[in-house]
Parts: C-alpha cells; sequence; structure tokens
C-alpha cells in the first residue's frame, strides 16, 4: 500500500481545506470591493494579487483531488508558506490566509505588545499607506499544515527507497 493512499483521508481534507478557504477568499475580496465601491489602480492592483493567490490555493486543492500528489503537495506546501507570515512596516503589509489562521505575534507600534487573533480567509495588503502600525505575526495553524505535508513527503521519500533497494535486490546480477 502506497504511503499516499494510507494519507488519503489527509490528503482530501487538505485539498477541500484549500478549495474552501480560496473560494472564500475570493469571495470576500468582491465583496468588500462592491461595498467599497471606489478602486483605483493601486486597489485593482492589489485585489488582482489577492484572487491569483486565492486562486492559487483552489489550484493546489484541484491536482490534489485529480491525484496528482506529488505536485499537489508541492504546491501546497509553497501555498501554506505564503500564509505562514504577516507584517505591516511604516505603511507596508502583508496578511494572505486561505483557509483558517491562528496568528501568534507582536505588535511594534508604541510599545511591544503580543497578538493572538483567528480569522477566516483574507486578504489585506498596504503599499505606502499612512499607517503607522509595526506588527509581526506567524500563523499557527499554516505552519501545523506545512508540517503535515512534509511528513507525507518524507514518509513517501522513504518508501520510493526502499522500494528502490528492494528492487536492486531483486535485478539479476
Amino acid at each position: 500500500m502506497s504511503v499516499y493512499r494510507k494519507a488519503e483521508h489527509t490528503l482530501k481534507w487538505l485539498a477541500y481545506y484549500q478549495i474552501i478557504g480560496g473560494v472564500l477568499g475570493i469571495g470576500l475580496m468582491f465583496w468588500l470591493m462592491v461595498l467599497s465601491g471606489y478602486l483605483t489602480g493601486g486597489s485593482l492592483l492589489a485585489l488582482a494579487v489577492g484572487f491569483g493567490l486565492h486562486s492559487y490555493s483552489i489550484y493546489c486543492g484541484q491536482q490534489l483531488l485529480k491525484g496528482h500528489t506529488e505536485k499537489g503537495l508541492q504546491l501546497s506546501m509553497l501555498n501554506q508558506a505564503l500564509q505562514v507570515i504577516s507584517f505591516s512596516v511604516v505603511g507596508f503589509g502583508l496578511e494572505y490566509v486561505a483557509g483558517v489562521s491562528v496568528l501568534l505575534g507582536a505588535d511594534f507600534t508604541a510599545e511591544t505588545k503580543s497578538i493572538i487573533s483567528a480569522s477566516v480567509s483574507s486578504y489585506q495588503v498596504n503599499f505606502n499607506s499612512s499607517g503607522e502600525e509595526t506588527r509581526l505575526s506567524v500563523n499557527l495553524v499554516a505552519l501545523y499544515i506545512m508540517r503535515t505535508i512534509a511528513a507525507i513527503q518524507k514518509k513517501a521519500a522513504q518508501a520510493a527507497e526502499v522500494a528502490g533497494y528492494a528492487a536492486q535486490q531483486h535485478a539479476p546480477h
């Protein structure tokens, strides 16, 4: 039985998680766009990047569902890595979450304060905004998912190594 077969439940969960997170993110972006009613070139660019990131999350999930497991896991690892760090520094910042986040970090704006927050599918980009906020957060959910993906990839690599060794031992000399 292949490692991927053993991890089938986890892979399906990851696929649906990324697809639902991406769809929610796109939906929320369009909803906020309609509410704001005012778009500039910069905000359109930011929306395009957000749409691309959330679409990428959907694509990652689709690859796993289609059975392209190795590729899907590699893409999913990158997708989760993009969600690990959230920051804002003197008017520049980024927060991307396709799914669920539990952010743990620090706010350095006036005095150093701990931050803990949770959200569902979010995207925020600040480019030369007037904000003076300085904060850094780590998404614990994305870290956990990356750890899970790495464990599956490691087991698959070990199984391939064992299978290669076994085939080498049974090959005619």
